[in-house]
């Protein structure tokens, strides 16, 4: 798990997009995507429900949002 991974988790979380946290970041929509797949898979959990153009955070992935936020 790196610093990167988890701010990325931040900013689609708080962006509720890949896309939004894309263009406010400057980071590829991709480069995002393929971090949190790397951390969801660190992890051994899913932190994302992707469902067409929707996302929103599965049960795991609200309760460990404070604890990245406070990294």
């Amino acid at each position: 798990m790196r610093i990167e991974q988890i701010q990325a988790f931040i900013d689609v979380t708080e962006q509720r997009s890949f896309a939004a946290a894309a263009r406010l970041t400057g980071v590829k929509r991709s480069t995002l995507s393929a971090m949190i797949g790397a951390l969801e898979d660190h992890l051994g959990v899913a932190l994302f429900e992707r469902t067409g153009n929707s996302l929103s955070l599965t049960a795991t992935g609200e309760s460990i949002l404070p604890d990245c936020q406070r990294l």
